[in-house]
């Protein structure tokens, strides 16, 4: 239970009280977007352009400080998060999944107005304003830090890639202090994601544990659990058609719901046991995974000794094969219905990667910014940010290896991450997906660089004529 003093819960609720009851046109459509990607490598710096526009709808900076005045109350209350350490929501996880508390979409939405609010604080040259609101933005990634179910932390990430972008655009600002980037560096380093998400993989087992149990005993638990899909397929209305049809149907429907009975027997007394150890020992080894990342900083080499570990199981694709089911239909694969969570417990650890990634770039831009304001220039290597600005060379995550980074000399430079593929492409922005900018699909992560204005008006004329 943590201390009242450090809990901000209270606080979220009424802020979310004020967000339901009133919420501006203005926000809702056509936000500004910070650190808009319109080109490999290359972002725009929102709170510098000449308007507010998606492409589709522009509107002015008085536009936006009509609305950022409307959510004062709102943001008066979020900017109390930057001196809390946990948001305690109460989560009852003795009901599993159905624990979960109803905050995750008013804590992605509070987010999203402090990013709001730290562009318009940017336009209008409030450093002062815009640290606060960019800290309570990083208050709201510490404070869910120990919500043990999955979806939360995937919530947690979410934010956290709100933080990051935001952070961006407040490191092209020109008028923040060394005092001012100092704490919001500190308040990133201060977050972990790998022991957080680790719990929630522990916690989501036992969870399962406790939902296998129930749905041997009952077999409304057993039609909740698979949420509806096994009930009987059923054919036409009895009512319809000629008397042949009619038959037909009612023939079709008794044997789709004797299949379903079966289906539910054989998982009781059979599917079910060789699907819950697998589920069991598979999900031991997403927990190993993410220890062996964290102890060695690599999740590249953590992720190819799971796979072969997987594998061995016969955790694959493959359990997505409606073929490979003893019945064939619609409705989840019984024989898997919890080997599969597995597959997509994959997925949360390359998000987590991606986010661990983002989370050592963004520190160690920070730490290049106050580097130049107090020396008039770029360092050479990370060499020279140790120990005035960080404590130790920063690490890809990624790789274990040295961030790659290198000074140009027109005064930006170029940082980077190895990316997913853990090889080092020189830098490399450009995505496999040539429908996206963002960053974080290159074939090397890149830490973007400030868009010209011309580019961002090219940009944006493309954008119109699509």
């Amino acid at each position: 239970m943590p201390a009242k003093e450090e809990d901000g819960a209270e606080l979220f609720y009424k802020a979310q009280a004020l967000m339901n009851a009133s919420s501006s046109g203005l926000l809702s459509t056509n936000p500004p977007s910070s650190m808009r990607a319109i080109a490999p490598g290359k972002a725009a710096v929102s709170w510098q352009q000449p308007d507010i526009r998606d492409g589709t709808a522009t509107n002015s900076w008085e536009d936006l400080a009509e609305a950022v005045h409307e959510m004062g109350e709102v943001l008066d209350l979020l900017d109390q998060m930057v001196d809390k350490q946990t948001l305690d929501f109460k989560p009852n996880y003795n009901l599993g999944f159905l624990g979960l508390p109803p905050m995750l979409g008013p804590h992605k939405q509070a987010a999203q107005s402090l990013s709001v609010a730290i562009i318009f604080a940017l336009h209008e040259g409030d450093s002062e304003s815009a640290t606060t609101h960019l800290r309570a933005l990083l208050g709201l990634v510490r404070g869910s830090q120990d919500k043990r179910f999955i979806v939360s932390q995937l919530v947690r990430f979410a934010v956290a890639s709100i933080a990051q972008a935001s952070s961006w655009d407040y490191l092209q600002s020109t008028n923040a202090t060394d005092t001012q980037l100092g704490d919001i560096q500190r308040d990133w380093m201060e977050l972990d994601f790998i022991l957080p998400t680790e719990r929630a993989l522990e916690m989501e087992r036992a969870q399962s544990e406790t939902t296998i149990a129930n749905m041997r005993e009952s077999r409304a638990e057993f039609n909740r659990a698979t949420d509806g899909f096994v009930a009987g397929a059923g054919g036409g209305p009895v009512g319809s058609g000629d008397f042949a049809e009619r038959a037909s149907n009612f023939a079709k429907d008794t044997w789709e719901k004797t299949k379903e009975g079966s289906k539910e027997a054989a998982w009781r007394v059979a599917w079910s046991y060789p699907d819950q150890l697998r589920m069991l020992i598979g999900s031991q080894v997403h927990i190993e995974t993410l220890r062996l990342a964290q102890s060695n900083g690599n999740f590249s080499a953590a992720i190819q000794i799971q796979k072969p570990r997987l594998s061995e199981l016969g955790i694959s694709d493959d359990l997505r094969d409606e073929e490979s089911s003893s019945y064939s239909g619609k409705g989840p694969n019984l024989e898997t219905l919890f080997t599969e969570g597995i597959l997509y417990t994959d997925k949360l650890i390359k998000k987590l990667m991606v986010i661990e990634a983002g989370k050592q770039l963004t520190v160690t831009a920070i730490a290049l910014k106050r580097y130049k304001l107090r020396h008039g220039n770029l360092p050479a290597d990370f060499a020279a940010l140790v120990p005035e600005f960080l404590l130790a060379v920063p690490l890809d995550p990624v790789n274990a290896q040295p961030l790659h980074y290198m000074p140009n000399a027109d005064g930006t430079f170029l940082l980077y991450s190895v990316g997913e593929d853990a090889e080092d492409n020189g830098g490399d922005p450009t995505s496999t997906n040539p429908k996206t900018f963002w960053w974080q699909r290159g074939r090397d992560w890149v830490w973007p660089q400030p868009a010209s204005a011309q580019e961002v008006e090219e940009y944006f004329q493309q954008k119109r004529r699509k």
